[in-house]
């Protein structure tokens, strides 16, 4: 709690965004980490790829990142991983 107000904590699983290539979900993702950008009650941690870090960042400066996989680009590793570790690295994350 500061000075009254809560802190939210939001988790963003960005995993999906393969820069370039992902589309209207690229768009739609970079638009609401741009919105959140202006909210001052929330901490927000997005966990995605190394090889989406660069790309997202400018986007949303001074949100927490995660890099929690190298590479996203095969679809069935990426959703093994979504299902079965990404849910403990995020309770285990601070």
């Amino acid at each position: 709690m500061n000075g009254g107000v809560v802190e939210l904590n939001i988790g963003i699983d960005a995993l999906a965004l393969v820069p370039g290539k992902t589309g209207g979900g690229e768009t739609f993702l970079l638009g609401i980490l741009g919105g959140l950008t202006r909210q001052t009650d929330l901490r927000v941690r997005v966990f995605l790829s190394e090889n989406s870090l660069e790309h997202i960042r400018p986007y949303a400066p001074g949100f927490d990142y995660q890099v929690v996989m190298n590479s996203n680009k095969s679809v069935p590793r990426r959703a093994l991983f979504e299902q079965f570790r990404l849910p403990r690295i995020i309770r285990h994350s601070d």
